[in-house]
């Protein structure tokens, strides 16, 4: 499945950093400018393998520089809950 980020997150861009609060778990999470950039591709559309191509373009890199850190960031963004679960996606 795409990697979706949940809709009631609470987003702000302060400087060049990401300030994503969410209420549910009673957490803020500050990002940097690529944890951001994956986040905000996070919108169900796209595949892992789309937001690895279109941030190793963006950055100018070959995608097999970007896969394991796009793959290990969208693996915190799960265990942080800012992604929507399987079960979430199904109903």
């Amino acid at each position: 499945m795409n990697p979706e980020k949940k809709p009631n997150l609470e987003i702000e861009v302060v400087d060049d950093e990401m300030i994503v609060l969410d209420a549910d778990n009673q957490k803020v999470h500050k990002l940097n400018g690529t944890a951001a950039a994956v986040l905000e591709s996070c919108d169900g559309s796209n595949s892992v393998d789309d937001i690895v191509t279109w941030l190793a373009g963006e950055f100018g890199v070959p995608t097999e520089r970007v896969d394991a850190d796009v793959r290990q960031i969208l693996e915190v963004f799960s265990d942080s809950g800012l992604l929507k679960s399987v079960e979430d996606r199904i109903e």
